[in-house]
């Protein structure tokens, strides 16, 4: 009679590699929820950097009203693309539901999901005519298909949103480098005869005297903090952008067969990092 081991091994070998798929499926399931989350805060925190250049007109109008002509400058804030925000917004509303699908067991290729890009790309479509006209196409075509998996749809999704994304941030930070230099160039021009010497006295802290010096002084530590202020801003808008490739770059690892989770876990500590990152406002220390 020939030994049954083989067969009982071969049945325990299936179980195992049965539950090894069942707790790989899992830990991706985790990955792709945390990684949605993290997605969502990419924008939150995009959508609230401008915090950091809040009261930067109000230095430039100041500066303006102090030169010996006394005459103001119309200067026009930086201000959202409300364009772009109502994609951002739609974006939000896909992950949202996205991520209930996933976390509810259900189909993540419904009607609900379906909508919600649909609607994305409408936007897109009518805000940014025949702009990313090759991106919505293939997009189109990918929620045709009923057997849609959720990565590869999202990863599209989000490939779309970082172009847009990026184009804002330039915007931005061409504005963000044009401000300054207007009020580096503004505080340079102020008189020595506005400034209270005794007030002023009390902000110089290194040891030099004469009004001239120390004025000159003064606004040279105006113009440094507003520039750290600015590199701040500037650091954070580029880095929404690149959290968002981050993101799009584990969506796509993830897809594979055998994707390295190594790397996923990596782009997560990366994008969980510029997350948590603090906004800080030009008028806080």
């Amino acid at each position: 009679m020939k030994p049954k081991i083989p067969l009982l091994l071969l049945f325990i070998g299936l179980i195992t590699f049965i539950f090894s798929c069942q707790q790989s499926q899992k830990v991706n399931t985790d990955v792709y929820t945390t990684a949605l989350k993290l997605s969502d805060k990419i924008i939150d925190v995009y959508l609230t950097i401008d915090k950091i250049n809040e009261n930067t007109y109000y230095r430039q109008s100041l500066a303006s009203i102090l030169t010996d002509s006394g005459k103001t400058i119309a200067f026009k804030p930086i201000l959202r693309n409300k364009n772009d925000i109502e994609i951002i917004m739609a974006y939000k509303d896909y992950l949202s539901d996205v991520y209930s699908k996933i976390t509810n067991n259900e189909n993540i290729s419904d009607a609900t999901v379906k909508a919600d890009v649909k609607a994305l790309l409408t936007l897109v479509d009518s805000l940014h005519p025949n702009v990313y006209s090759r991106k919505i196409e293939k997009i189109s075509a990918l929620i045709s298909n009923p057997n849609i998996k959720f990565d590869i749809l999202t990863y599209y999704v989000v490939d779309l949103l970082s172009d847009i994304l990026y184009s804002d941030v330039k915007k931005w930070v061409s504005s963000v480098d044009s401000a300054y230099n207007v009020y580096a160039y503004k505080l340079d021009r102020i008189p020595i005869s506005v400034f209270d010497m005794q007030k002023l006295q009390k902000y110089i802290y290194e040891p030099y005297k004469g009004n001239k010096k120390l004025v000159e002084i003064y606004k040279q530590n105006l113009k440094q903090e507003a520039m750290i202020y600015k590199n701040k801003f500037k650091d954070k808008a580029t880095g929404a952008y690149i959290a968002m490739k981050d993101f799009k770059e584990l969506l796509l690892e993830l897809h594979n067969a055998n994707p390295d989770m190594s790397f996923v876990y990596y782009k997560l500590a990366k994008i969980k990092a510029y997350t948590n990152k603090k906004v800080i406002r030009n008028d806080e220390k």
